[in-house]
């Protein structure tokens, strides 16, 4: 007897995802608890996402809306109890920059 498939429907073994995109997505999503404006412990969810097209200077409102409703709606369903705060940063913004040790501050 196989085991049930957690996926829907058909799936298959053939991947092109690497361990080095797999590691890449790991550094997009940053998230750490840290007290929030007045002392309560939230969850900042920090999502590195490409530059906004140069003519818009920023990301399409209901994009970001989009991406925030997906984290709360994520967070409830693993049970997390504390706010999700997503803030969304350019990836031109951290390209170079240096990816800080986890720490329990």
């Amino acid at each position: 007897m196989t085991a049930p498939s957690p996926y829907p429907g058909s799936m298959t073994a053939a991947t092109a995802t690497t361990p080095a995109k797999l590691a890449a997505l790991c550094d997009a999503l940053r998230a750490e608890i840290v007290p929030g404006a007045t002392g309560e412990p939230i969850v900042r969810l920090t999502l590195v996402i490409d530059d906004p097209a140069p003519r818009l200077r920023t990301w399409p409102l209901d994009a970001l809306r989009s991406m925030e409703t997906l984290a709360w709606d994520e967070a409830a369903r693993l049970g997390i109890a504390e706010w999700v705060y997503v803030k969304h940063r350019p990836l031109s913004a951290v390209r170079n920059a240096r990816r800080p040790h986890r720490s329990s501050r």
